[in-house]
């Protein structure tokens, strides 16, 4: 990947893609519009198929079953809650699955040209059930029934490999206080000879305004052995909390100038809480949100959004400016 400052590579990125969406504009807006009808199709029969359904009960079936009066009242009251409730839930639900889909299709066309801006840079849908199982392993996440990929990204710049990955997670169990739905994991190869296995929990914020209070992060499993670090900076430490099993190689991973790259990403992502993991000399960063972190597109009038679009060069040149501070194309010490 050649050099370029962030300028150059900034405006390179926004004019390849744009010039990719004009080239293709009429495909998309094709496959935008067939897409739309089959949505609004399917919602016209849901609302027909649970409007009989609901007829058929109240007006045809309640009045020759229930003779009370009061009874049937509530009944009705009951069953239209469910009715409006379940028509609700059918229309609101298939937008983010018809978004995803139109999406996913935008992204085939367009994320390829990634790879005329950053290098060796490449977007697929899936990513290999080894990666969940370290995340786990490793204690950067907890234990959770189901991960889902909804983008990845492979790429590396330097001849340091990343990667990026968007996941979908459901949780085992309802008390996990450092953690969302939505997760972004970042995997560097560090190129550096430590042996320690380091985690850094944020602290989650709860409350509103003036009343929010730092609640302290799900810890790591036991079976890691590892222990709470104490630093000298009392500012991380009112944020965040260290476990390792190496205090010294810790002290020399978790420096000022890196947490405050630590923060640039979390605050480029939107995060609403961060774990950091050094293990096997790679660091995993995995930011939580509630939210599609590399949405692009839209099955509305507007189907391109190009500040999302923005968004997502500055969320992947983070980890660029984080392989430059490590130094991590060169193979020396800590």
């Amino acid at each position: 990947m050649t050099e370029m400052s962030y300028a150059e590579m900034r405006s390179n990125f926004e004019r390849v893609f744009c010039e990719e969406i004009d080239k293709n504009y009429e495909i998309l807006n094709n496959k935008k519009r067939k897409l739309f009808k089959q949505f609004i199709l399917n919602e016209i029969l849901y609302f027909i198929v649970f409007t009989v359904i609901y007829i058929t009960f109240v007006h045809l079936i309640m009045p020759y079953t229930i003779r009370n009066s009061t009874t049937k009242e509530d009944m009705v009251f009951f069953f239209s809650v469910g009715y409006f409730c379940l028509l609700v839930g059918v229309c609101w639900y298939p937008i983010d699955e018809y978004k995803k889909i139109f999406e996913n299709k935008l992204k085939r066309i367009v994320m390829p040209v990634l790879k005329n801006i950053f290098g060796d840079l490449r977007w697929v849908q899936v990513s290999s059930n080894k990666d969940k199982y370290i995340y786990k392993k490793i204690g950067l996440l907890p234990d959770y029934k189901r991960i889902c990929v909804d983008d990845c990204f492979m790429g590396s710049y330097k001849g340091v490999s990343f990667t990026i990955e968007d996941l979908r997670l459901d949780a085992w169990v309802k008390r996990i206080t450092n953690f969302a739905n939505k997760c972004v994991i970042i995997r560097l190869q560090m190129n550096k000879n430590f042996k320690s296995h380091t985690i850094i929990n944020s602290f989650v914020s709860r409350g509103h305004n003036n009343t929010k209070t730092n609640v302290e992060p799900t810890p790591p499993r036991k079976d890691l052995n590892l222990h709470t670090i104490k630093l000298e900076d009392v500012d991380f430490m009112n944020n965040y909390i260290v476990y390792s099993n190496d205090e010294v190689e810790s002290r020399y991973l978790i420096t000022p100038v890196f947490m405050e790259r630590i923060d640039f990403i979390r605050n480029i992502y939107k995060s609403k809480n961060i774990s950091i993991c050094f293990y096997d000399s790679k660091m995993y960063i995995a930011l939580f949100a509630n939210r599609d972190m590399f949405s692009i597109g839209s099955i509305g009038s507007k189907f391109f959004d190009y500040k999302e679009l923005g968004i997502m060069f500055q969320q992947i040149y983070s980890i660029i400016e984080l392989i430059n501070y490590f130094k991590l194309d060169q193979r020396i010490g800590l």
